[in-house]
């Protein structure tokens, strides 16, 4: 059997969880409407882009959250919230998306104001 020489420092800076976490997904409104209401749109941690929720295959449906943006977006944050993801982690887990395919400066602008404002300092 092989000793150990890792030193406790080792083991506690270096240390390699033992199960990998499932990347989170969150749901944001990016004006998606194709006259019948706003679709939200996923994105999945990691994972360059998102994902319009319209439906896919023969029986699938659009995702409706809402008559307006606003709507759409409160529900977007309530879904987030109760998979434990607060607005500030989803903006982050949005922009690592768009920092992937280098649009995030593109987003910031359009979709979180307050932030393109504070990239702009």
């Amino acid at each position: 059997m092989a000793s150990d020489t890792r030193t406790e420092d080792d083991i506690t800076t270096n240390a390699t969880p033992s199960v990998e976490r499932t990347p989170r997904t969150v749901m944001w409104d990016m004006r998606y409407n194709d006259g019948n209401g706003y679709i939200p749109v996923a994105f999945t941690e990691g994972q360059a882009g998102y994902s319009p929720m319209t439906g896919n295959g023969p029986y699938a449906v659009p995702w409706y959250w809402g008559d307006t943006p606003e709507q759409c977006q409160f529900y977007c944050d309530q879904f987030n919230e109760e998979m434990g993801i607060d607005r500030e982690t989803a903006m982050g887990i949005i922009l690592d998306c768009f920092r992937i395919t280098m649009r995030y400066k593109e987003w910031v602008r359009d979709y979180a104001p307050d932030a393109y404002k504070m990239m702009q300092a």
